[in-house]
């Protein structure tokens, strides 16, 4: 029984704010059975100072050991064994956080209440509670933010025990004063409580204290009460100053933590130090530095939750106490980065709305911008301008001033746009001269005036007036704009342009003087680049003066091996190649320069696109080469750059490719002896067949220079892309005896299935037979993915000739007939009698054939004869689709489809051309397998839809009708829709 109620009296006690009316209590009924070592501890707390011997082995079961521990160290009067105690901390469970939590804040009032002289002694004890408090804090933030469960102490292991045991001797070791309570008191559980809510309960019991209130800031909260020495005096006392500095210390480690529903425990604080802020006058700021920091430090999170209006209040008192106490000797104190930290939180919590602010609070920031650059105030007094321009209507120009000077041109501009007032104020300094001496520093600024002068169509005569001045203040600076780089060439140029457009300055005059300027100077700088562009682009009068200036440029700058701009660079070829491609003159370059540019350009800017359109262009334009540098060793020095092959082969930069081959194709119309047999291999391993821009300009190629009588034979039956590059590599390894030609099947093999597959159904239906025409994918009614039948078609009738021997079964399985098949829809004559042909051929060759299918092959070779009324005839896509399915279906006899596109092809001796084949026995399938059949129909009516001619076969069978009526019925399914 004693044992119970000394530790329910010890946890009572612990509870306790004011401990004396407990303690008292307890005095008074000194007989009541109770543990003799409490009753020593309860009068503790009556002299505080004095230490009291407690037995060294109790009689009774300690409490947890970290509430032992640190009643021993509040008796024995100093904190031993700090490292120890902390340490346990971490083990105190969540029924205890709460008890101890109290305890440490009894501890804490009590020691800062009670006088004496070991005041050093007894504020390192505080110290050390507030740390015991702060490791706490940090636990349940830990825990909160690894979502770790509850813990608690209700069933102790016989390890946690025992470390309780350690603990304890050590504190006996170090003092002989000791003190316990029944281990049979026990908080009750709880386990329905979350980490959140212990952790808010530290916060509140510690923040909401009394006694911590009463000393943080020792000031009293009246409104419009003053600072006197002796609030001082109070302020600058060891235990406001202890309390002051602890409780920010605490504070801030609040910081990335949320702390929603505890606006209350920060409210006080807050106030506290704006009434302290609100009696300041005549004090010296030095005094209160070291407080003032404190606070600051703690501010984010005291004002964190706070509503707007209370911070803006706070920020309002800051800026309405006297300058001296926010700069001293051109540096800002820390209540002005209070203040600038206030600001800038109140303009996000505010967002896009407008900030309600007394005008005083951004003049008062403003003018202490007049006073020093720092940067924390210019980034807050820009962030105001950009975010919350309201605010700037109540500055003074001498703000402007104090920004030109300090080089914030943007501030500058914000300001400009916002206050009208300062607006006028820059255009009467403009015009009398006031900054003429920063005219270079403030172009952007004169500039962004113009502009907004202009935006107004109000102003159109003083935006007349107001050139005028500008073109007369700059005239020495137009001059120079060759040697401005960065923005404030690019400025200069943006005002020169203005003065162009607005009619100021005559165009051709200025670009008569900037191209005399150009050939004196060089061209050095990007904006100079721009202006020359923006001066030369409808005229037509000195494309020459540029272009040679351009070439020079260029040649003089990747001369240099060091110090290369190559953004300069860059935007230099771009003007070159623009002023090229709009030229259709003849050109000419003198000298030695033309050569020069080339060898520079080639050597150093092979994988740049622009090099090769730059040079095409030359090519195209200049009919008088020099004769030291002819054609042949252009192409020769194209041909032999180490990045060439990588190129070509489509290794290294692909994008650069198809302007090479434009060159290729310039140089070679242009100079017929550039051409070379040795070349060939070369073009066909750049080759991939296809209906690209590159293909077709290789396929060009190819034949000029077949037809400038190279050679060629040699590389029959064609091989191309990765194959031909793999197959000549070893020809030339194994040397020309053992060389041998590639076979058909490796030609049959290097077309792709997929690629010839989607070939069929996308045919270019107006591709000519003319392989050295260029023809838009688009405008063959195909895409640029597919193989081109100006090479697949000759391939073909070579490989079919009659002294060939080739796998007629393996030419039908990859899709070779189908390809053959689908060109008899093509518009061109030429192309469908060359298709016409090599079916022939083929035909031909499938009848000397064997293999199991050859009949069914033939049988459909002979239907297609039989059906053709006239030569040459153009047959529907419908139908050519369908015969390429079929006769791929015909080497797949497993298959359902199979028997019923057989049995109806043996129906009749002749295909009807101008139908759909079987479309209504098969859309109307009633068999097993009617979705197969379905499906396949619908998929070959997809595919057959190309053209006019294909819709009105699908009219003549009422085919779209009957779909659009079977689209909504319940029996069609979501494939089929």
């Amino acid at each position: 029984t004693a044992g119970y109620i000394s530790s329910l009296l010890v946890d009572l006690l612990h509870c306790q704010l004011n401990p004396l009316p407990l303690v008292s209590l307890l005095q008074s009924h000194e007989d009541v059975t109770i543990d003799k070592t409490v009753i020593l501890y309860f009068k503790s707390f009556i002299n505080p100072g004095k230490a009291l011997k407690l037995p060294k082995q109790l009689s009774i079961v300690p409490l947890t050991t970290v509430s032992i521990s640190l009643a021993n160290i509040y008796i024995a009067g100093k904190a031993t064994n700090q490292q120890t105690v902390l340490s346990t901390m971490s083990s105190v469970a969540a029924e205890d956080v709460s008890i101890v939590t109290k305890q440490l804040m009894l501890y804490t009032s009590h020691l800062l209440k009670a006088g004496g002289k070991d005041d050093i002694s007894r504020f390192k004890m505080v110290k050390f509670f507030f740390k015991c408090l702060e490791e706490m804090v940090k636990l349940y933030t830990d825990k909160m933010e690894k979502q770790e469960p509850m813990e608690t102490n209700q069933n102790e292991s016989p390890d946690q025990i025992e470390e309780s045991d350690k603990t304890s001797q050590i504190m006996e070791d170090d003092s002989e004063k000791d003190i316990s309570c029944s281990k049979e008191f026990k908080q009750l559980s709880v386990s329905d409580i979350s980490n959140e809510d212990i952790f808010k309960e530290i916060v509140v019991t510690v923040l909401r204290h009394p006694t911590i209130l009463n000393w943080f800031l020792f000031v009293k909260n009246e409104t419009g009460s003053s600072v006197t020495s002796d609030t001082v005096k109070m302020l600058m006392t060891p235990q406001s100053q202890l309390v002051t500095t602890c409780t920010c210390s605490f504070v801030q480690l609040l910081e990335e933590k949320d702390l929603k529903n505890l606006e209350h425990c920060f409210v006080e604080y807050v106030s506290k130090l704006q009434t302290l802020l609100c009696g300041i006058q005549n004090v010296e700021m030095s005094k209160l530095s070291n407080i003032i920091k404190d606070v600051q430090d703690s501010l984010p999170v005291l004002t964190k939750t706070l509503p707007i209006e209370k911070n803006r209040s706070l920020l309002e008192t800051i800026l309405k106490i006297p300058s001296s106490f926010l700069i001293n000797d051109d540096q800002l104190t820390n209540l002005s980065y209070v203040a600038i930290e206030l600001f800038l939180k109140l303009m996000i919590d505010t967002g896009d709305r407008l900030l309600k602010l007394n005008s005083q609070c951004t003049k008062s920031l403003f003018d202490l911008l007049l006073k020093t650059s720092d940067e924390k105030l210019m980034a807050c007094c820009d962030a105001i301008l950009q975010r919350q321009p309201h605010l700037s209507m109540g500055l003074e120009k001498i703000v402007l001033d104090s920004l030109i000077n300090s080089n914030s041109i943007t501030m500058a501009e914000n300001l400009i746009l916002h206050n009208h007032l300062i607006a006028d104020y820059f255009r009467e300094s403009l015009q009398k001269g006031k900054y003429d001496k920063h005219l270079e520093r403030i172009t952007s600024l004169v500039l962004f005036f113009v502009r907004k002068v202009g935006n107004n169509t109000h102003l159109a005569e003083d935006k007349k007036a107001l050139l005028k001045v500008v073109c007369k203040k700059y005239k020495l600076l137009m001059d120079r704009v060759y040697s401005m780089s960065g923005n404030q060439g690019d400025c200069l140029v943006e005002l020169i342009i203005s003065l162009v457009n607005s009619e100021v300055l005559d165009k051709q005059k200025v670009l008569s003087n900037q191209i005399t300027l150009a050939g004196s100077h060089g061209i050095n700088n990007l904006p100079f680049v721009k202006l020359l562009q923006y001066l030369n682009e409808e005229s037509t009068d000195n494309p020459m003066q540029l272009l040679k200036l351009y070439v020079k440029t260029v040649t003089e700058a990747q001369s240099k091996k060091e110090n290369l701009d190559k953004v300069f660079v860059d935007c230099v070829m771009e003007k070159l190649d623009a002023l090229l491609q709009r030229n259709s003159k003849e050109l000419v370059l003198e000298g030695k320069a033309l050569p020069k540019f080339l060898k520079v350009v080639l050597k150093s800017r092979f994988s740049d696109k622009r090099t090769f359109k730059i040079i095409s262009k030359l090519v195209e334009h200049i009919s008088d080469w020099p004769e030291e540098f002819p054609l042949t060793t252009l192409f020769q020095m194209v041909m032999s750059h180490s990045l060439f092959l990588p190129i070509m082969f489509n290794e290294k930069h692909q994008d650069v490719k198809g302007d090479l081959t434009i060159l290729l194709l310039h140089l070679i119309e242009s100079e017929s002896s550039c051409c070379s047999v040795q070349h060939f291999g070369i073009l066909l391993g750049s080759y991939m067949a296809t209906l690209s821009d590159t293909d077709q300009r290789l396929l060009k190629l190819m034949y000029l220079y077949e037809k400038n009588e190279c050679v060629i034979s040699e590389y029959r039956p064609y091989l191309w892309g990765p194959k031909a590059v793999e197959h000549h590599s070893v020809q030339k390894t194994i040397g020309p005896s053992l060389m041998k030609k590639a076979s058909i099947d490796q030609v049959i093999e290097n077309l792709d299935q997929a690629t010839l597959h989607k070939s069929i159904l996308n045919f270019p239906l107006r591709r000519k037979l003319q392989a050295y025409t260029l023809q838009d994918s688009a405008e063959c009614k195909s895409s640029p993915d597919i193989y081109d039948p100006c090479f697949i078609l000759p391939l073909f009738s070579h490989i079919l000739s009659p002294d060939q021997l080739i796998d007629c079964r393996k030419f039908i399985e990859r899709g070779c007939l189908g390809y053959i098949l689908a060109a008899l829809s093509c518009h061109d004559s030429t192309m469908r009698g060359a298709a016409y042909f090599v079916l022939d051929n083929f035909v031909h060759h499938l009848e000397g054939s064997r293999f199991p299918e050859k009949d069914q092959i033939l049988y459909v070779m002979v239907l297609l004869r039989n059906s053709i009324e006239k030569p040459n005839i153009k047959l529907p896509c419908i139908i050519t689709v369908f015969l390429a399915k079929a006769v791929r279906l015909m080497l797949k006899a497993e298959q359902h489809m199979y028997q019923m596109i057989n049995s109806f092809l043996y129906l009749k001796p002749t295909l009807d051309i101008y139908n759909v084949p079987e479309f209504y026995k098969l859309f109307n399938s009633s068999t097993l397998e009617y979705k197969e059949e379905r499906g396949w129909i619908l998929s070959l009516l997809l595919d057959g839809l190309r053209e006019t001619a294909d819709y009105r076969v699908f009219e003549k069978r009422y085919t779209f009708k009957l779909l659009l009526s079977f689209f909504d019925t319940a029996i069609s399914d979501s494939s089929s829709q």
